[in-house]
């Protein structure tokens, strides 16, 4: 079992790899391209300005350069085993406040030099030198007195020696002429020596270059997207979310299904089997945007019942509320605590009227006589549920619900529209293989004969039938949980979640090669761990199994 998973592991590589690669070259050969995304960023900078900052956005991405080498680049950016970079022989974004303080104090030493010879640059100024300084040493494998000293003749020669500065960085003639010509056109040395200080900003900036002579184990990462966003973390706040919600989802859809499908199975054209078949069947063909929609419209529009939130994970003010719900008294937690067992009366109360009309409905429906009791028993059901309902639409939603219940009940209520939203669809392609497998393994030999032999009904079906009927169910586990995240894009879309759907969508639309390229690492990633998962899971339900 062991060298079958390093197997897999190892042929993950290549799968997402190839994943990858037709996301890269599918965007790159789209119409603009990833330059397109360069004119939707939002600045508002015009002129002289907006060429430069155009092109150290295609510098710091490489859209300069042929696609294998962009694909290259990127490759060796988030592999863990690959060649360091300029830019990472001195981390210039650490989060880390003594390597931050120890930057800056190497920055400050750095631009010393330049600093006493031209006591001018206010603190601003300052900071972006010894920066520049920093990037151009590790780019080109100098010292940092080496840059600093041309640096201090270039800025006492702006038009001379300063324009002669810029053809180190080896730039084609238009990004060279949007450097120099502001410095050119200057009309005072101290106008020349401003906009040298800014043209060297942007051409320092963005500076990286693989060392092929370092090669090595290194930290991995997701590059930055085009608002300047890590998209490391702009993915650990999205996949937590979605995570969640996938989580809740999963377990629900699978156990109702089985319980459906197997009871069905048992009851073969009866009055269960063909009302949940059809029910079922009619929620499978309901588009998921449309029950989106319903839900809204009917549970959460103020014009309607007004019962959930419209979108988001928690109120505005969640962050002020306790985890738990908060309450001044015994008094009010009573009255909580009363609300709740009423609620829970009425899922008991459904759960009973379901079962009666299930047990008894079909033989009442052909005339039988009920039994004694199912009157009484009928009317304090109903009861039960007309209780429950008057009290949580008159008491429960306009007092309770408010910033005394707590952090967790005010997400599990926000979560309640989007469950429901991602859930019903799982329903009827589930319970449907849960029936015909529960139908099949029925009819075989062993259950004949472990009936022959004096079997219970219910150790057949619960220690012989169920174990190897759950064979399909793997199988479409592995197709399920993408399908899952990929529903989840439109739940996240109309509920305003801030998941990993909703990211990939604003990815889309702003064409972030970066943060693209990154959710598809992670859906790819997710679908081939199914698939693993989901052939262990076959080795632990049917022992016939055997990787081996």
């Amino acid at each position: 079992m062991l060298s079958y998973i390093t197997r897999r592991l190892l042929l993950m590589v290549p799968t997402l790899l190839g994943v990858t690669l037709v996301v890269f070259f599918v965007m790159a050969l789209a119409p603009g391209g990833f330059g397109a995304a360069l004119e939707q960023t939002g600045d508002q900078t015009v002129g002289e300005e907006a060429k430069q900052q155009k092109a150290y956005m295609m510098r710091r991405y490489g859209l300069d350069k042929p696609l294998v080498v962009q694909y290259g680049r990127w490759l060796n950016q988030v592999s863990p085993i690959g060649f360091r970079t300029s830019s990472e022989v001195i981390d210039t974004d650490s989060t880390d406040p003594e390597v931050k303080e120890a930057i800056a104090r190497a920055d400050a030493e750095a631009v010393a030099p330049v600093v006493e010879a031209h006591p001018w640059l206010n603190e601003g100024q300052r900071g972006q030198m010894g920066e520049a300084i920093r990037s151009i040493a590790s780019y080109e494998r100098l010292s940092t007195d080496e840059v600093a000293a041309d640096l201090s003749a270039a800025l006492s020669d702006p038009r001379g020696a300063g324009v002669a500065f810029f053809d180190r960085f080896d730039r084609n003639a238009e990004d060279l002429a949007n450097a120099i010509n502001p410095i050119l056109d200057a009309e005072t040395d101290e106008a020349a020596r401003t906009a040298l200080v800014k043209s060297l900003n942007y051409e320092a900036k963005g500076l990286d270059r693989v060392l092929f002579t370092r090669p090595g184990i290194k930290a991995p990462s997701l590059g930055k997207t085009i608002r300047e966003e890590k998209v490391a973390d702009k993915i650990m706040q999205a996949l937590p979310i979605t995570l969640l919600l996938n989580l809740i989802t999963f377990p629900l859809i699978y156990l109702v299904a089985i319980i459906i499908g197997i009871y069905a199975a048992r009851h073969r054209g009866g009055a269960f089997d063909i009302a949940s078949g059809s029910l079922l069947l009619g929620f499978w063909s309901f588009p998921r945007i449309g029950a989106g929609v319903l839900l809204i419209a009917m549970l959460a529009s103020k014009e309607k019942l007004n019962w959930f939130p419209t979108g988001g994970l928690n109120k505005i003010e969640a962050e002020a509320m306790p985890f738990l719900p908060s309450f001044s008294g015994l008094l009010e937690a009573s009255g909580f605590a009363l609300h709740v067992l009423i609620c829970a009366m009425v899922a008991v109360g459904v759960l009973l009227l379901v079962g009666l009309l299930i047990g008894q409905g079909p033989a009442m429906i052909r005339g039988a006589r009920p039994p004694k009791g199912v009157g009484i028993t009928l009317i304090v059901i109903a009861a039960m549920i007309a209780i429950g309902l008057a009290e949580f639409y008159l008491k429960v939603l306009p007092t309770e619900m408010t910033d005394e219940r707590g952090w967790l009940i005010d997400r599990i209520w926000h979560l309640v529209l989007p469950v429901l939203c991602l859930i019903y669809t799982g329903f009827a392609l589930l319970s449907k293989l849960m029936r015909g497998s529960v139908l099949d393994n029925l009819s075989s030999d062993y259950v004949r004969t472990a009936r022959a032999k004096g079997v219970n009904e219910r150790d057949v079906l619960f220690r012989h039938v169920f174990r190897n009927s759950l064979l399909p169910l793997i199988t479409v586990a592995a197709a399920i949980i993408p399908a899952m995240i990929v529903g989840s894009v439109v739940v996240e879309r109309i509920f305003t979640i801030q998941g990993m759907g909703y990211l990939a969508v604003e990815a889309a639309f702003q064409k972030d090669r970066e943060l693209i390229l990154a959710t598809t690492l992670f859906a790819g990633l997710l679908g081939l761990t199914s698939e693993l998962l989901r052939d262990l899971c076959y080795a632990i339900a049917d022992p016939r199994v055997s990787y081996e």
